[in-house]
């Protein structure tokens, strides 16, 4: 399957932004449909190298009604320890794609699954903007080199995993 890679730019007549396709990967998976957060570990690691990656770096997961991947942003690319997420450029990444269903994904290089504050911080507020705008927050997965953390399969509630 084909899972395309989009950025934003500003289109020069409107002044306002528009979705542009900046490439594609072909993904080799047995599924259409993702339905859970291995499905995009996998994605990451196979697709985005992202557990092997020196900087932290956060991607916009977009999903159809049904779980298939139309979609994915990369949002931020930081230093080794931190990479700025902005909710604004979430929602409007989704909204611009039509998702019905977004993941965020960031690395952690120093290997460590353990969430920073900051991360917690962010995946309620992500969590909040999507509920907002009526899209649904999937997920928000931290990999490193020693796998994946899923701060939902771990029941992230108020900044605290339970």
């Amino acid at each position: 399957m084909k899972i395309k890679e989009f950025t934003t730019i500003i289109d020069v007549n409107t002044g306002l932004p528009k979705l542009e396709n900046s490439g594609s990967f072909e993904f080799v998976y047995d599924i259409e449909k993702w339905n859970g957060p291995e499905h995009i570990y996998n994605f990451c690691i196979k697709a985005l190298r992202m557990e092997i990656r020196t900087e932290e770096y956060v991607y916009l997961l977009c999903f159809d009604n049904a779980c298939g991947c139309i979609g994915f942003f990369e949002i931020s690319h930081g230093t080794i320890n931190q990479a700025l997420i902005g909710i604004r450029e979430i929602a409007c990444k989704s909204l611009l794609l039509g998702a019905c269903k977004i993941a965020v994904v960031h690395n952690h290089p120093s290997g460590l699954l353990k969430p920073s504050q900051a991360d917690f911080n962010i995946t309620k507020k992500i969590r909040e903007m999507a509920d907002f705008i009526g899209i649904q927050f999937v997920d928000h997965l931290i990999i490193s080199k020693s796998g994946y953390l899923s701060l939902v399969e771990n029941d992230f509630k108020n900044g605290h995993l339970q």
